[in-house]
């Protein structure tokens, strides 16, 4: 009886260790890591609105190189404007395989771009841990598809590509 109840116990936990590992490496985010999402967002601030319609393209090669392309277009109550941006990230780390946390090492608009610098801190507020910090949260849905957030809110789905 003793004989019975030790494998049991055993064959118990190594079913356990192995559901454990299974969805360890399930949830984990294998790189590179390349995928597209819309979001749009309405802002009011002081009575000031503020439309936001954003196409993401990011894009994480390793924990050192990273970046999000940023192209959409922002209306204002008076103003419309075109976002073109590169926010290129480095040393960065991971955590519990699927946040990423990176250090923004530039942020280039392109010549088509005329958002002022507060509406585009604004729109990267929703990755911001510090203003030179950034973490993106990846976790997946399905084959292909991922639902992406920052720390305050999950923004989208994403396809991988």
């Amino acid at each position: 009886m003793k004989n019975k109840k030790m494998i049991f116990f055993i064959a118990l936990s190594f079913f356990c260790l192995t559901l454990f590992v299974y969805g360890y490496h399930r949830s984990a985010v294998s790189l590179p890591f390349k995928c597209l999402y819309t979001t749009q967002y309405h802002y009011m601030r002081e009575g000031e609105s503020l439309n936001v319609h954003l196409i993401h393209d990011v894009r994480i090669y390793s924990k050192d190189s990273a970046y999000i392309l940023l192209d959409g277009h922002l209306r204002s109550s008076t103003n419309t404007y075109k976002i073109n941006r590169v926010i290129l990230l480095g040393d960065g780390e991971i955590s519990q395989g699927s946040t990423f946390r990176f250090n923004k090492t530039e942020v280039k608009p392109s010549h088509d771009d005329n958002v002022p610098a507060e509406l585009v801190h604004r729109v990267l507020n929703e990755y911001s841990l510090t203003p030179d910090t950034m973490q993106i949260d990846i976790f997946p849905l399905a084959d292909k598809s991922f639902l992406i957030g920052g720390p305050s809110s999950f923004l989208s789905i994403c396809l991988r590509y």
